[in-house]
């Protein structure tokens, strides 16, 4: 901290204006040839950088030796520099959290963000040509399409090299700011200060266009706040500078009483050490995703500070008793956890809030036929539950009677019949009740009529029609009210192309079909998935630091993107999900005690490809749906064991 009886330095003695304009000039004529955002650099840098400039060098001391800072990510000082840092530290924090529902809120609320700016009255097509570099690195996080590589540190810092990306993304921040600004300008205009010769400060509206989307111009702390409590998350300032803050946003703890008011709480992180920096947390009340990290400020410019590695895995994957272990020959820790007393000491009795707390599901990728997601904090037997109910529970209709009136393809009846009963139809299985012993009657049946004939339109060269009969040839015929009740999905065929026979010339076929809502467990007909598993995350441990001459050897052990160089052991886990545990790495003796591979019990990567009668994203929803049916009629069932006791 600063001490008030020390004698002002000649920078101090300067204005803020007077100090922003110093530092980028600075910084301007330094890193004319410096990349837009460096490899990590070892803070020796700064004492070369500073060798001359004793107040700074005790604050880079500290930081060398006395704080859990290791290095320096130089930002290229063209006025961008805070926008840069914090569009990149945001997407790192993200990527090397690995934390797949933070990166889904937090890819939710960016997106929710463009209509704040589209109300803002900026253009929705500008505002997304600027978005989409940042959009397309987040969805890059996690990315198991094989057409769109997952995003690593070493691509995300190629990415914000590229200026064209770069910038785009400067510009969105920036915009977010002023939007967000605007939109709450009755409690920001308090802390804008005068900027011209008459002393009167500027309207909300001047200052966002002028200091804030203006490409170049340093941030200040009004906004830092904005940009923070706009993304809800928090953000670490380390001063390199005593004279880091304009007196009208003095960090808490300073002497400047407004500072506290303004919205986005700043904590001033104190020390008793006189060299040691000034940590300013630019923080919300509550509703924070997450901390996004620190970044350097010396006068006009930021830089990324890089703390020391801290484990990347949750504490319920770091708990050994959830991981299945895998060995050369074996796995071992395979039995539940989820039991009364399977656990020494712990009871295991049910805890609905324990259960709520753990439980996590969210989707990792969606095409129009499949879907996949992850479900955590379960036990195998409820993950199992919801396979089988998936391929066998769940209801759907299909052909189940055909009425065959003539049939004079090859196709005996007995096969065509069979063919139709597997084409996947498009009905709501909610408007049929089920058949069971009853009459056909609307309510239970929908009718489709069949009618095809081949015929030659050409005798000379043999041209023929209605050579092949497709599943687009079937009729939908409504009975009853059911081209009321069905009106706003006409029962049909879920793709159309589908070939059901192929006939010659003079051949023709006429039936009538009896559709009924059934259950796989019936018939597989009836299931509405064509596949429907799940597998545990691969938990891969890298124990010890791997020699340089044998880490190419140990990425090429696992499949492509699993591993990369990088982390306190010179190789990290870049993506778990794309190992197949195919144990290569156990068959190296020179690998021996320096990867340790599991999988862990209760997380569970669901495939669920559907058949076209319900979207991928509505197949779960829909066995838990029959789960919980299940359950309440065995709940009727157990309440109604003591009253037959009784009797």
């Amino acid at each position: 901290m600063s001490n008030s009886e020390t004698k002002p330095s000649e920078l101090e003695r300067l204005s803020d204006s007077e100090r922003l304009d110093l530092g980028q000039k600075l910084l301007n004529e330094e890193g004319a040839d410096r990349p837009l955002v460096s490899e990590v650099e070892p803070l020796d840098v700064l004492l070369q950088e500073y060798a001359k400039n004793r107040q700074f060098l005790g604050k880079i001391k500290w930081l060398k030796e006395k704080s859990h800072f290791v290095g320096i990510r130089r930002l290229k000082g063209d006025g961008n520099c805070f926008y840069r840092a914090f569009g990149f530290t945001y997407l790192y924090t993200i990527l090397t959290m690995d934390d797949r529902p933070l990166h889904h809120f937090a890819g939710q609320h960016l997106d929710s963000l463009l209509e704040l700016l589209k109300q803002t009255g900026y253009d929705e097509g500008v505002v997304k040509d600027f978005y989409e570099p940042f959009q397309d690195l987040m969805g890059q996080i996690h990315s198991t399409d094989p057409s769109r590589p997952a995003l690593t540190v070493d691509r995300l810092v190629e990415a914000f090299n590229d200026p064209e990306k770069s910038n785009s993304i400067v510009v969105f921040l920036r915009m977010v700011t002023s939007a967000f600004l605007k939109t709450n300008a009755n409690d920001y205009t308090p802390f804008l200060v005068s900027t011209t010769d008459n002393g009167d400060p500027p309207t909300m509206e001047e200052f966002a266009n002028r200091e804030v989307e203006a490409f170049g111009k340093d941030a200040d702390h009004l906004q830092i706040t904005a940009l923070c409590t706009a993304l809800k998350v928090t953000l670490d300032v380390v001063y390199l500078s005593s004279a880091h803050a304009p007196p009208e946003t003095e960090p808490v703890g300073g002497e400047a009483e407004a500072a506290s008011d303004m919205p986005g709480n700043k904590e001033e992180v104190p020390s008793s050490d006189p060299n040691a920096c000034d940590v300013v947390r630019f923080d919300l009340d509550q509703g924070q995703m997450f901390n996004v990290g620190h970044l350097l400020y010396r006068p006009g410019h930021f830089d990324l500070l890089v703390a020391k590695s801290e484990p990347d895995s949750p504490d319920r994957i770091m708990d050994r008793s959830n991981i299945v272990e895998i060995h050369p020959e074996r796995v071992g820790n395979v039995s539940s956890k989820s039991f009364p007393l399977q656990v020494p000491g712990e009871s295991g009795a049910w805890n609905t809030e324990a259960f709520q707390k753990k439980l996590q599901v969210f989707l990792t990728r969606l095409l129009p036929d499949q879907c996949e997601f992850e479900l955590v904090g379960v036990d195998a037997s409820i993950a199992n539950a919801l396979r089988r109910t998936l391929i066998a529970e769940v209801p759907t209709v299909a052909i189940e009677h055909v009425y065959i009136w003539n049939n004079t393809s090859i196709i005996q009846d007995e096969v065509l019949s069979h063919r139709l009963g597997l084409v996947p139809l498009a009905v709501d299985p909610s408007k049929l009740t089920f058949k069971l012993d009853d009459e056909a009657n609307d309510q239970n049946t929908v009718v489709f009529n069949l009618k095809a004939e081949c015929k030659k339109t050409n005798a000379k060269d043999g041209t023929v029609e209605g050579r092949y009969v497709y599943a687009s040839q079937l009729e939908w015929d409504p009975k009853g009210d059911q081209a009321e009740t069905m009106a706003d999905a006409p029962p049909r065929p879920v793709n159309g192309d589908i070939v059901i026979a192929k006939m010659a010339p003079g051949q023709r076929m006429e039936m009538e079909l009896h559709c009924e809502k059934g259950i796989g467990k019936d018939h597989a007909k009836f299931s509405p998935v064509a596949t429907a598993s799940y597998r545990l995350l691969p938990h891969i441990e890298i124990c010890q630091m791997v020699p340089e001459p044998l880490i190419p050897k140990l990425i090429s052990c696992f499949p492509e993107g699993v591993l990369e160089r990088g982390g306190d052991n010179g190789v990290r886990v870049a993506d778990a999900r794309k190992d197949t545990v195919s144990r290569e790495v156990l068959r190296h003796p020179e690998f021996e005690g320096m990867v340790r591979l599991g999988r862990i019990q209760d997380h569970f990567l669901f495939s669920v490809e559907s058949t076209g009668v319900y979207e991928p994203e509505a197949l779960l929803p829909a066995a838990i749906d029959v789960l919980q049916k299940k359950l309440a009629l065995l709940k009727l069932a157990l309440d109604a064991l003591p009253a037959e006791a009784a009797a």
